[in-house]
């Protein structure tokens, strides 16, 4: 079950904003995974994950290899922190210092 699974897409200034919402996991990945490849020629993406409730391993790799598909192109990638279980996950894997992330959209522009 995808408990609310959505996202939003929208373009300002210079960056593409992709908001997750609900719950990524297994169910729910592969919707994203085929939007974040059609995301990827854009110079600077951002991941916003301050409305995902919760993240599995699954959504855990997504994040990973998209980081990686966008420095192979030379791209920026920059997710937005959801706090609770989302950034504990990314805490204990240790991507929090391999990723960049920012408090929220307003930290985009300082």
């Amino acid at each position: 079950m995808e408990d609310g699974f959505r996202f939003e897409l929208h373009s300002e200034l210079d960056r593409t904003i992709l908001t997750v919402f609900g719950e990524l996991d297994l169910a729910s990945c592969s919707r994203l995974a085929e939007t974040l490849t059609q995301l990827a020629d854009r110079e600077m993406l951002v991941i916003d994950l301050s409305q995902l409730g919760f993240i599995d391993s699954t959504g855990i790799s997504l994040l990973v290899h998209t980081h990686r598909s966008c420095q192979e192109a030379g791209h920026r990638l920059v997710l937005v922190d959801g706090g609770g279980q989302v950034h504990r996950l990314l805490e204990l894997t240790g991507l929090l210092d391999s990723l960049e992330l920012v408090r929220d959209l307003s930290a985009l522009d300082r």
